[in-house]
């Protein structure tokens, strides 16, 4: 393969993507706000009424990437967060 066609190719998969290129939309179930932390934290599960996933590129959002979630076809019923941490710190008093 010529080094034009490399290029081009390159430049198909990866231009006018950002650090936001995938995103989620979810909407949870009928949760208190210490369910809703609790969640968050990873301690439980939190129930999912809808799920949404999209890409963008040039600023343009479009449904998700083949093999993200089909919002009319949820799997699960159910989401657990798992966080971790980017940095540590330490709290003196």
């Amino acid at each position: 393969m010529s080094d034009y066609a490399r290029e081009k190719e390159r430049q198909l998969k990866e231009l006018g993507y950002d650090a936001d290129r995938l995103s989620l939309k979810i909407e949870f179930g009928s949760i208190s706000p210490e369910q809703f932390v609790d969640g968050f934290l990873g301690l439980t599960e939190l129930p999912v009424n809808t799920l949404e996933s999209f890409e963008r590129r040039f600023d343009i959002i479009l449904p998700g990437p083949p093999g993200t979630p089909d919002p009319d076809n949820i799997l699960f019923q159910t989401i657990r967060i798992e966080p971790r941490p980017a940095d540590h710190c330490v709290i003196k008093i």
